[in-house]
């Protein structure tokens, strides 16, 4: 048991009677149903068993699939991130040696992207 929140006295004051903390004592005795033990007929038992083998199931396959797609989504950044540096080069080079956007011939370009990589 939890010990209930205390709320100041001029805050309690400017609450209604049905919002204000009550004084209620702790139950000394245990009520109707907390005496009583809850037998389960076998139809029920059979359909709470499966209830909790289907949850277990639906678990299960929602932690595959959040680990598979962490997986996934790895490999695609890995791969986002060789397209981003390809395209860097391709970037670094076009600054440095095609100015204006006019090529310097085959031979350069290609010694370029050497010197770059």
């Amino acid at each position: 048991m939890s010990s209930r929140a205390q709320v100041p006295r001029n805050l309690q004051a400017a609450l209604p009677f049905k919002s204000k903390p009550k004084n209620q004592s702790k139950q000394k005795d245990k009520t109707y149903e907390q005496k009583r033990a809850v037998v389960l007929e076998k139809e029920q038992k059979a359909a709470v068993t499966l209830m909790q083998q289907l949850n277990t199931i639906r678990a299960a396959k929602a932690k595959k699939r959040t680990e598979t797609q962490t997986r996934r989504r790895a490999e695609h950044e890995k791969k986002r991130a060789k397209e981003a540096a390809g395209r860097a080069v391709h970037t670094k080079v076009r600054q440095l040696f095609l100015p204006g956007g006019r090529g310097l011939g085959w031979g350069l370009r290609n010694r370029a992207y050497e010197t770059v990589a």
